[in-house]
This record gives structure tokens, C-alpha cells and sequence, in this order.
């Protein structure tokens, strides 16, 4: 026999009634008749770091940032009226100033969280070689995620082997999101892509001027409504 799955009222059970996609925080209220949420999101990515000028002879680099974490999670109570916050992008490191900021954390109320990407390192000027960056370390996990939770990638060290030579990776990607590519010398960083991402890195060579790094993409949050 077919096992009923419409409740009293005619409407079926489990169907999906609602996709709300949260680009910016705020408050998340239900469709009429939600009875269940999944949640997915991830956590804004890092921005990878500047590159300082460099002095003829020598090399800086800038190393990339790292992705956002991911998370997943079902809910079936206490989810009306809760507070969603978006993750924001790291800040790429500037010309002025090479340091970037870390990926912000995402979450639906207290329920579930994925943290932010890690900013990538500068390193340099100098010509002594081979020297490099700190790596952009995998980021911090997922609270609450029930279904699926994890870090999000991190990014190499960008190692410069000699004054025209520059080992480098780009930045972290995510679920929804690639992150910044490798570009040249003594051009800015790549912001990453999507939602999630790391900046992509950046190096300067000889005699010229200090360039940014690239922006993390922001974070997302997605609810799934359920009868």
C-alpha cells in the first residue's frame, strides 16, 4: 500500500515550498507553512596581501587568502525570526599598507556558522633567496552543521626562488566560488570570484612600485523551506 505522506489539510509533507538566498544580512522570516529549513552557506574568503616596492635586485610578494568554510544543516525549530549574518570579504592588502583582513563568519542565528577565510602574508622586499610567505592556513570549521560541515581551502606560500622566479598559488576556493587567480608582476592582486573565495596573490620586482592585493568574495547564506 501507498503510505499517505499529505498531512490534514491536503498539502504533502516535505515538499519544498521556498528558496530564500541571503546576499546581505538580515532577518530571516518563513513562508507561511514552513515546518523545516536546511541551511547552507559559507563564510566570507580571505584577501591576499600586497606587495611592498621593491628595489632593484629584489623581490616582495603578497601571498593569497584563503576560502571561506562551508556548512549545511536541518532545522525543525527555533528558526522563525532568526538573525543571518553574511560573512564579509577579507580586504586585499593595499599599496600603502600590505597587510589584508581575514574572511568575516556567516551564520544563521546560533543554530549553524561557517567561519571566514584566513588573509594571506606579505613577505620581502629583499634579494635574499629563496624566501616566501606564511601559507594561508585552512580556516577555522562549521558549528551546527548537522549534514555536512567543512574548512575552507587554504592557499600555498608564495616562494620566490630569485629575482625573476615566483612559486605561487591562487587563492582558496570555495563551494561557490574560485579563487583569484595568478597574475603578473607589479600588477594588483585578483579579487576571488563567487562567494566564498580567496584574493589571488601578487609580487613586485625590481625598482618598482608597491601594488594591492586582491579582495575575498563575501559570504552566503541559503535557506531551504520545507512543508
Amino acid at each position: 500500500a501507498l503510505k499517505n505522506l499529505g498531512s490534514s489539510d491536503g498539502t504533502l509533507n516535505g515538499r519544498l515550498l521556498n528558496i530564500q538566498v541571503f546576499y546581505n544580512s538580515g532577518t530571516y522570516t518563513p513562508t507561511a507553512g514552513t515546518k523545516k529549513v536546511i541551511v547552507e552557506m559559507v563564510g566570507g574568503g580571505g584577501g591576499s596581501a600586497g606587495s611592498r616596492a621593491a628595489a632593484s635586485g629584489q623581490i616582495s610578494v603578497g601571498g593569497a587568502g584563503g576560502a571561506g568554510s562551508y556548512a549545511k544543516g536541518q532545522f525543525t525549530q527555533n528558526f522563525s525570526g532568526v538573525q543571518i549574518t553574511v560573512g564579509t570579504k577579507g580586504a586585499g592588502g593595499t599599496s600603502s599598507g600590505p597587510y589584508a583582513s581575514d574572511g568575516g563568519t556567516s551564520s544563521f542565528g546560533s543554530l549553524i556558522t561557517a567561519a571566514g577565510g584566513s588573509a594571506g602574508q606579505p613577505a620581502g622586499p629583499t634579494n635574499s633567496f629563496p624566501f616566501s610567505t606564511v601559507a594561508a592556513v585552512v580556516s577555522a570549521g562549521a558549528n551546527g552543521a548537522n549534514i555536512i560541515g567543512t574548512p575552507g581551502q587554504g592557499a600555498s606560500a608564495s616562494i620566490a626562488v630569485s629575482a625573476a622566479v615566483v612559486i605561487e598559488s591562487p587563492g582558496g576556493s570555495s563551494q561557490f566560488g574560485a579563487g583569484g587567480f595568478i597574475t603578473a608582476f607589479n600588477a594588483k592582486g585578483v579579487n576571488g570570484s563567487g562567494y566564498g573565495s580567496g584574493g589571488g596573490p601578487s609580487k613586485v620586482n625590481g625598482g618598482s612600485a608597491a601594488v594591492a592585493g586582491g579582495d575575498g568574495s563575501q559570504g552566503l547564506v541559503i535557506v531551504w523551506e520545507y512543508a
